[in-house]
């Protein structure tokens, strides 16, 4: 069964493609408020996986994290290999069992997200795995994350921390998004990604690929390949071809229109005729 075949209805949350994989049959995850929500964490999978197949492990009794399975997948969002996809895979208000308690913390915010997150970062954060099997600290991997993951990893976390709406109806810090190493796992999600992590998003380097202008596509579908990241244009994050939008003014838009994925198309349409701004 692909991927495709879990794709759902959109939550209303993000606009990324929702999927329901597959759920424990009597256990549910506990929740949260969006507004508790201080931090985002990245994972890989260490191994080649398939993202229904780790969520298949996941809620088995023979899993590594729970005794008698998971309620579901452990994250609320997987960044697939190698097309880098970005699903959303659970409710944002599910507190799901990705970090643990942290051992290696670091957050530059204030005292009380530091306390809360030290203790229960499950119940603050929200979980992205990139599948994959990628060299870190005292790991060896067999690939590396392909450039169309990383590209969307940068969706994601720039969706995350400036687009979005969490503690205090804000976007994440750009100190809070972290690598599962920074919590309490040298080797997740690997080298590539924790390096982007801390000397680009920390650093706010990451927010320049949005600056980039972006002609404006002959029709809705090149509009919608545009936001798929298809690098049709200039950049080497492939986000030269476009609307005459900025790809953070464009997700902004989705964002607030709240729309399923099978009306994006019309809604991008839509947009074909607005004057092109980055207001």
């Amino acid at each position: 069964m692909e991927l495709s075949e879990y794709v759902i209805e959109s939550r209303g949350q993000s606009p990324f493609v929702d999927v329901q994989l597959k759920q424990h049959a009597t256990k549910k995850f506990s929740t949260r408020a969006l507004d508790s929500i201080y931090a985002l964490s990245a994972h890989q999978t260490a191994a080649q996986s398939k993202i229904q197949n780790v969520a298949r492990y996941h809620v088995s009794p023979d899993n590594h994290i729970c005794s008698g399975g998971c309620p579901g997948f452990n994250y609320h969002f997987a960044v697939d290999y190698p097309d880098g996809t970005v699903y959303q895979t659970n409710d944002l208000t599910s507190i799901v069992y990705s970090s643990g308690k942290a051992k290696n913390y670091r957050l530059d915010s204030n005292a009380d997200c530091f306390d809360k997150l030290g203790k229960y970062f499950n119940n603050y954060s929200i979980s992205v795995m990139l599948r994959g099997d990628f060299d870190g600290p005292g790991y060896k991997g067999s690939q590396e994350p392909t450039p169309e993951q990383l590209l969307g990893l940068w969706k994601l976390v720039y969706w995350a921390t400036q687009v979005a709406s969490f503690k205090d109806n804000k976007p994440l810090a750009l100190q809070n998004v972290l690598g599962h190493c920074h919590v309490n796992k040298n080797a997740c999600p690997g080298f590539e990604v924790q390096d982007w992590i801390e000397n680009e998003v920390w650093t706010g380097k990451f927010l320049e690929a949005a600056k980039e202008p972006m002609p404006r596509p002959a029709s809705p579908l090149e509009a919608a390949t545009a936001l798929a990241g298809v690098p049709l244009g200039p950049t080497g994050l492939g986000l030269g071809a476009g609307l005459g939008y900025s790809l953070p003014v464009l997700l902004g838009l989705l964002h607030r229109e709240s729309r399923s994925e099978k009306n994006q198309l019309s809604f991008l349409g839509d947009l074909l005729s607005r004057p092109a701004t980055d207001d």
